[in-house]
């Protein structure tokens, strides 16, 4: 008889393989890197528990792909309130916060170095690209006076669709069991 440990009477025996680590096989869990610029994801519009609604759809998507990430909401036509910040407010806090995230390591007694690179990463909650909105988009940036770097639209994207069906789906015009793929498109 043979074993699988190896052949006892000349008989050849398949020997299982050990498993090769693999791309596929037990990935690396994706989190957010330490020191990494914040989301802050520009909202258009007047500010509303709608538009909120819909950030915030985006904004939990977009952490359950890469935990750990720092997200915030700015809206562009907000009169600064605590309920809906607007986009100059959560940069200028975005940069206080990590000022002060490194002051604090720092007074720890921690070797770190000097936070480098953007302090946030603008992304325009937009379908497609509309130049007047971008352009009050990049003032409010530049007004801020914080090194923020700005992103294309981000429409059309699956993770705005998957926002879309989530929000059709809970108003009963779509599936909610299917997962559909949408084109959004202006």
């Amino acid at each position: 008889m043979s074993s699988p440990t190896g052949p006892a009477s000349g008989l050849p025996v398949r020997m299982p393989r050990p498993r090769q680590p693999g791309r596929h096989r037990r990935p690396e869990p994706l989190v957010a890197p330490e020191g990494a610029p914040a989301l802050v994801l520009a909202v258009p519009g007047t500010p509303s528990s709608a538009t909120r609604g819909l950030a915030d759809e985006v904004i939990s998507i977009a952490r359950s792909e890469l935990p750990g990430l720092d997200a915030r909401i700015g809206h562009l036509d907000a009169e600064d309130d605590a309920e809906f910040p607007s986009l100059t407010t959560v940069l200028v806090r975005a940069a206080e916060e990590r000022a002060a995230r490194f002051e604090q390591a720092r007074a720890a007694g921690l070797d770190v170095k000097e936070p480098e690179g953007p302090v946030a990463v603008v992304v325009p909650l937009l379908a497609g690209p509309d130049n007047a909105l971008l352009r009050r988009i990049r003032q409010a940036v530049m007004d801020s006076k914080i090194a923020a770097e700005l992103t294309d639209v981000l429409g059309p994207h699956p993770l705005l669709a998957e926002a879309l069906h989530v929000r059709l789906s809970e108003a009963g015009l779509a599936r909610a069991d299917r997962a559909r793929l949408f084109t959004v498109a202006t």
